[in-house]
């Protein structure tokens, strides 16, 4: 919280907190307002942590880039020095035999998918065939009437 005497003209301490030089202030503003942060610690205060929440700002808005090279670099190192490692001890780590066994589960779950895909394919074919070979019975009468109505449509009723 800045002080009594510039409560009110907090716009010249965030003009002077952005860019004491590029800002829009006179040069008799900027040195009254040095003046008074050399003497007043609560506008000081503010001012820094103005341009701290600026820098903060900043900060989160710009991009990231890639990685720094020299840490990018050892962690590859890294890698590579311990691929060449597991491969000159001539057996495989742990973690190569548990990507070898997920491998061939996913190879079998692969080849039992394929297979019953198609023979679902078969047997969906198989069922479309019979029907057509064997169309579905007329449905049978449930009662009496039915049975009455079905024989006198057929015109063998006597």
């Amino acid at each position: 919280m800045a002080c009594k005497e510039y409560e009110e003209r907090l716009d010249l301490l965030e003009d002077y907190a952005s860019d004491p030089e590029a800002s829009g202030l006179s040069v008799a503003e900027k040195e009254q307002v040095r003046a008074h942060l050399v003497a007043c610690g609560e506008c000081r205060e503010e001012v820094e942590l103005a341009r701290a929440g600026r820098e903060l700002l900043r900060g989160a808005f710009t991009p990231t880039g890639e990685p720094a090279s020299l840490l990018a670099g050892a962690f590859w190192f890294r890698v590579r020095a311990g691929i060449r490692r597991t491969m000159d001890q001539g057996t495989k780590s742990d973690f190569w035999n548990s990507l070898e066994l997920l491998a061939r589960r996913l190879a079998l779950t692969a080849l039992l998918v394929g297979y019953a895909a198609v023979t679902r394919q078969t047997v969906d074919a198989e069922r479309t065939e019979s029907r057509e070979i064997f169309p579905e019975p007329a449905q049978q009468p449930s009662n009496q009437e039915e049975v009455l109505l079905t024989l006198a449509g057929n015109g063998t009723g006597r």
